[in-house]
């Protein structure tokens, strides 16, 4: 039986992995252990798309561009000329209008998401030690205040009964 505890024991202490042990494993493999971080920590793929702004140009004439209107003119009627249509060349207003649509595609790593949380939690966790350790000084601080006044008081009281005359 001892023999068998024995052997689970050096077994135990066998089977660790110090970390140097593992880096030269990571390292002298780096696609396997580029393979298992993606499989462990994917990427995160986020497409944000903002809200559409419209933005209404202003008409410019522009000599170049030109449009045919037609015009029914009396005048016209009036005259010998049996057609009451005209056609009129006028330059044509050209109106740019902006239709603003932001997106926004975000890419988040998160195995460096998970290494940022573990040191937040970290600092938290020192935090709050720090904390206690304050609350804890400061009450002795105010114990230690509180005890002088007492003895500052006690003092005084007594040094006032000593050198009072009765009359």
């Amino acid at each position: 039986m001892k023999i068998i505890i024995y052997i689970l024991i050096i077994l135990c202490f066998t089977s660790c992995v110090t970390e140097s042990n593992f880096k030269k494993f990571h390292l002298k493999d780096e696609p396997k252990s580029a393979a298992n971080c993606a499989a462990w920590y994917p990427v995160k793929e986020k497409l944000v798309v903002g809200p559409v702004t419209y933005k209404e140009g202003e008409p410019i004439l522009l000599p170049s561009e030109t449009q045919f209107v037609i015009i029914d003119c009396d005048s016209v009627a009036k005259s010998k000329s049996k057609v009451k249509k005209v056609y009129v060349r006028i330059p044509a207003p050209i109106r740019v209008d902006t239709i603003f649509k932001p997106t926004t595609y975000y890419v988040e790593n998160t195995a460096y998401r998970v290494v940022l949380e573990d040191s937040i939690g970290k600092l938290q966790k020192d935090n709050g030690d720090k904390e206690k350790e304050l609350t804890s000084v400061r009450s002795t601080r105010n114990k230690l205040w509180g005890t002088l006044i007492v003895l500052v008081v006690l003092g005084a009281g007594t040094w006032w009964i000593k050198n009072a005359r009765v009359v």
